[in-house]
């Protein structure tokens, strides 16, 4: 059984591969021009060419999404664990953080 936390990894990461592919400009791009689709339309291969399309279309998305976690996300979180409060204490004194507390 997979726990909640685990699955929702899993969910995070393929939805940021979706994301990417899912660009329309990026759709025409990846479905028009480089794989042809069209051309496999009625084809006997196109069982193959789907697979092997949506196979490189996913590791290549998935190495986007690594070099945009090595670049951006590492720093960014850098910078909100270092200066976080700061940035945030405007905002503690119009919420009210007893309403975030966790009960257990």
């Amino acid at each position: 059984c997979i726990n909640y936390h685990r699955r929702s990894e899993f969910t995070e990461k393929i939805s940021h591969r979706h994301l990417i592919s899912d660009n329309y400009v990026i759709q025409k791009f990846l479905w028009i021009e480089l794989f042809k689709n069209y051309q496999f339309q009625h084809s006997e291969a196109i069982i193959i060419h789907s697979i092997v399309a949506v196979a490189l279309v996913y590791i290549i998305c998935t190495i986007i999404d690594l070099a945009r976690q090595i670049t951006f996300e590492k720093q960014f979180m850098y910078i909100a664990n270092k200066y976080g409060d700061i940035l945030l204490r405007p905002g503690k004194r119009i919420i009210n953080p007893e309403l975030f507390t966790v009960v257990s």
